[in-house]
């Protein structure tokens, strides 16, 4: 028998479907992944923003009810809403997610008197 030096048509053509096959699988895969972090990076950042500008009703000085403003993080437009509901000042920030959704979150908060 003779002494084979490399690879044959067959064991290249082999190992190339198997590697294209695992990109095809894992790239959508890893997109998914990326919109969901995007997303509850967003999620995250405006709860934390909205608990934040709340605090103002809490213990500051509020400014006259109904309140609204818009803030951008990364190009995005985050909006925030104000009003009296019942004895609580309710505040919700909304805003387009990475997933091209409108989402929203509202906080209840008790002013101090």
């Amino acid at each position: 028998m003779k002494k084979k030096n490399g690879y044959s048509m067959i064991e290249v053509l082999i190992a190339s479907t198997i590697f294209f096959q695992a990109l095809i699988i894992f790239i959508p895969i890893y997109t998914d992944i990326q919109t969901a972090k995007d997303t509850l990076g967003d999620r995250r950042w405006a709860a934390h923003q909205l608990q934040a500008e709340l605090q103002q009703f809490i213990l500051g000085n509020p400014p006259p009810l109904p309140v609204s403003k818009e803030t951008t993080k990364d190009g995005k437009a985050f909006h925030f809403h104000f009003y009296k509901e019942d004895i609580y000042t309710k505040g919700c920030v909304s805003w387009e997610n990475a997933e091209e959704t409108e989402e929203e979150i509202c906080l209840l908060a008790i002013p101090k008197e």
